[in-house]
């Protein structure tokens, strides 16, 4: 990403509870750096996920992560196979 001035550079001198429009906004940050905001939001969404996984871990008896563990899908999707952020 360019610095910050690069950027304010496209933006007016805003008063205080005053911001620009979402979508100029948008356009000047995907013009200057394709795919950021996207990028941003997957990175912020996948910082959130792992800090929920380590807050608000799922426990599992012994005797029933066994039977996960052995257990087969019969499902093709590869996103449904698996066990998660089970502890």
């Amino acid at each position: 990403m360019k610095n910050k001035d690069d950027i304010l550079k496209y933006f007016p001198d805003y008063h205080e509870n005053v911001y620009p429009f979402k979508q100029y906004l948008m356009d000047v940050l995907n013009t200057l750096d394709p795919g950021l905001v996207i990028k941003t939001i997957k990175d912020l969404k996948k910082k959130k996920l792992k800090k929920e996984a380590e807050e608000h871990p799922v426990l599992v008896s012994t005797k029933f992560m066994n039977k996960l563990k052995v257990f087969e899908s019969i499902s093709l999707d590869p996103h449904i196979v698996g066990i998660g952020n089970i502890v």
